[in-house]
């Protein structure tokens, strides 16, 4: 599923999200950003960015996840690091679980 240009769901099951983010491709520098911002959100449990295989995955506590403080963090990270990103697909990835 497609969520922005360049972004795409490859993967979920409820605790474990993998996306394709072409950007991430040969960038070294933006897939460590991406695990030290997320990494920081509350109830996420594990993040790994990939670039050479330009993959994301997003181990998370369910629970913790859907919190108003977490999902707000959560919301305000991926903004930071993909502006195209349709934000509100992917978090309602991690809370409609």
């Amino acid at each position: 599923m497609k969520i922005a240009e360049g972004i795409k769901v490859s993967s979920f099951i409820p605790g474990r999200l993998r996306l394709k983010v072409n950007e991430l491709h040969d960038n070294p520098e933006l897939a460590e950003q991406v695990e030290r911002k997320l990494s920081g959100v509350a109830g996420v449990k594990g993040v790994q960015a990939n670039p050479v295989s330009a993959s994301l995955l997003v181990k998370y506590d369910r629970k913790t996840i859907a919190e108003a403080h977490a999902v707000e963090a959560l919301s305000k990270a991926l903004k930071a690091l993909f502006p195209q990103l349709d934000v509100d697909a992917v978090i309602s990835r991690f809370i409609d679980t």
